[in-house]
């Protein structure tokens, strides 16, 4: 028997619904026609029908080649014709069976078939080369089009507005899916987000007192604190931590740029620092005054000087320093004399008799070391973010 007329005949995509696909997923089975005929030319089976053991064998080569799958089954001839389903058979002890799906990733496939008639075993030749139809198999990756590995879609391989709410199912983008700051104002329609949409504890008080914090005191904001912060190096005046948390001590100690960009993008060196570290305020036993901005409310203001010798300043002078100093007056204590001869001759007038006159005396000094009006001690400590 060397004749063999065969198709492979059917795509297996149309067998599938297109709505159905993750549903139903793709058949794992080729539907295959043959006509087996004798040496002589003349159809098997003539009369009736008739079994014969079949064996099917799928090779990656017309000739040797390697065996990537076989199957055995009893198939109906009659008149030479038969039809069945491969993939619907059983393993042939000692042969590869994987999954019928899984060896067409390449495009070189070849069918062979082994008939038992009269007891010997005789195989049809040539093999026939698989076309088309059998490779719908690569059709299953459909099954997981719904199922997208995590980064396998880039932002900026979505158009924008073609992922719409209506493309959504419930629930299926979760907080965890969405990066912090992802989401921002801009992004959510107005009245996008009620309270029908926010569920019970999913923003804490801590949460929503931190972003009221951050609007009504934005980074650089100074405010006096009657704490207690813990201390390092008293003598040398460090204060370190114990602070509320989101503020900085106005100690002007350097800190890093890269751990308070909110502050730093605010004051910049205007205390001092360079590179990758900028100083903080020092406002230790200073009284803090208003700036003039160039008006006669400050006018000493060209004798300011900068809060470090590295620190950066523009013409408006921002956190530089004013000394102590008493503004100018006069105390004046008068005595009047009316003769030389009034008893007092270390005052007495040098001019003569009968002259009168005043003459002005100084005080002595009195006071502290600087003038200041009652007051007590806070801290004074800045917003860092």
């Amino acid at each position: 028997m060397k004749y063999l007329k065969a198709s492979i005949a059917i795509s297996l995509l149309a067998l599938l619904p297109s709505t159905r696909v993750a549903a139903q997923g793709v058949p794992l089975a080729i539907s295959y026609q043959a006509v087996l005929t004798d040496d002589a030319g003349s159809p098997l089976s003539p009369a009736s029908p008739t079994n014969y053991p079949l064996v099917f064998r799928i090779y990656d080569a017309a000739e040797d080649g390697n065996l990537l799958w076989s199957e055995a089954q009893n198939v109906s001839v009659f008149q030479g014709s038969f039809s069945t389903l491969l993939g619907t058979g059983d393993e042939v002890t000692g042969e590869a069976y994987p999954q019928l799906d899984s060896i067409f990733d390449e495009a070189l496939r070849y069918l062979e078939i082994t008939i038992t008639d009269g007891g010997s075993d005789k195989t049809f030749t040539p093999r026939q080369r698989m076309v088309s139809a059998p490779f719908a198999f690569r059709a299953k990756v459909a099954e997981h089009a719904l199922t997208v590995a995590d980064t396998a879609i880039a932002t900026d391989q979505i158009a924008n507005g073609t992922v719409t709410v209506s493309k959504l199912a419930d629930n299926s983008v979760s907080a965890a899916k969405i990066q912090a700051g992802a989401v921002g104002a801009s992004e959510i329609a107005t009245n996008g987000v009620g309270t029908a949409e926010i569920a019970s504890g999913a923003v804490t008080l801590d949460e929503l007192a931190q972003v009221v914090m951050t609007r009504l005191q934005p980074a650089g904001s100074v405010t006096a604190w009657a704490g207690i912060p813990a201390t390092r190096g008293l003598a040398t005046g460090e204060y370190l931590g114990g602070v509320p948390s989101g503020w900085l001590l106005c100690d002007g100690r350097s800190v890093p740029v890269a751990s308070y960009p909110a502050l730093f993008n605010v004051i910049g060196y205007i205390y001092g620092g360079s590179g990758s570290n900028f100083n903080l305020p020092d406002y230790r036993g200073y009284f803090l005054r208003g700036q003039s901005t160039r008006t006669a409310q400050d006018p000493d203001r060209a004798s300011r000087t900068r809060a470090s010798s590295n620190a950066t300043t523009n013409g408006l002078l921002e956190g530089s320093i004013q000394g102590q100093q008493v503004q100018r007056h006069r105390h004046t204590w008068s005595h009047r004399e009316t003769s030389q001869n009034s008893g007092d001759a270390n005052n007495a007038w040098d001019t003569g008799g009968g002259v009168q006159g005043t003459r002005t005396y100084n005080t002595s000094n009195t006071g502290g070391n600087e003038t200041r009006p009652k007051n007590r001690y806070v801290w004074y400590i800045i917003k860092a973010h």
